[in-house]
């Protein structure tokens, strides 16, 4: 039986978003401070945007690169047109958050920033069950069977990706983190919505039966999307962040 729809904000931080100490598995809002800490650790400039703003996306084709944040789940048909089109386009994402595009939600022009979760008859809208599967425009797509199972990666092959890591085929790496081991929680696989996405490499995976698989889409064009789904916050909302300074 179906539920109601619900008006959910795409503001941040949101109401709930509590700001926990290392070691807690709920970080929400503290995971996009770290993140927004690596860049400026690193010198690399960025802009932040709300998700609404890719339903006018003209300023999205001057990034060299998309970076969704945490936990990207919940997606407006018009938010993925312009990731879809900014990537045929020769764009680039870096896609790390859990769970990213999974749902399809309505927005709400006139109410501000909102958007209606679930559809007219109150039942999740998966975009894997409407013939657009995550993995099309990700390379990779949820996969329950791991769920909070946590693990460290392990090298498949050599790939331009890992170039100045020190990394070799059969090492592992992410044994620690923030959230315990990086492979769990939420993951990514190629055939997580089926049939993988055609051109997908995959370079590393998480050790444990269907961990998370880091991977490289192609795309169109020169551009590519980068996808390593580790365990991530449970930010049930992200702010997208356009990047200047990647090569």
């Amino acid at each position: 039986m179906g539920r109601s729809r619900h008006r959910i904000t795409t503001q941040r931080p949101f109401a709930d978003a509590n700001i926990e100490a290392p070691g807690f598995i709920d970080v929400r809002f503290y995971g996009d401070l770290l993140l927004l800490k690596w860049f400026s650790d690193n010198n690399v400039a960025y802009d932040c945007y709300q998700d609404t703003d890719l339903h006018n996306p003209a300023w999205l084709s001057q990034y060299k690169v998309l970076f969704p944040a945490t936990h990207p789940e919940y997606w407006t048909p018009q938010m993925r047109d312009a990731v879809e089109n900014y990537l045929a386009g020769g764009g680039r994402v870096i896609y790390t958050g859990g769970n990213g595009m999974y749902e399809r939600v309505d927005h709400l022009a006139q109410a501000g920033p909102y958007v209606l979760h679930c559809n007219v008859d109150g039942n999740r809208w998966l975009w894997r069950d409407q013939g657009r599967p995550e993995s099309l425009v990700l390379g990779v797509a949820y996969d329950s069977y791991s769920y909070m199972d946590m693990h460290p990666y392990v090298v498949d092959a050599e790939h331009p990706f890992l170039e100045g890591t020190g990394l070799a085929v059969g090492d592992g790496f992410g044994r620690t983190g923030y959230n315990f081991a990086a492979s769990g929680w939420e993951v990514g696989t190629r055939a997580g919505a089926g049939a993988e996405a055609p051109g997908v490499v995959q370079f590393a995976h998480g050790v444990q039966h269907r961990g998370a698989e880091m991977c490289v889409l192609p795309k169109p064009n020169g551009g590519w999307v980068f996808s390593a789904v580790p365990c991530v916050s449970t930010a049930r909302w992200p702010m997208t962040r356009g990047c200047r300074g990647f090569s």
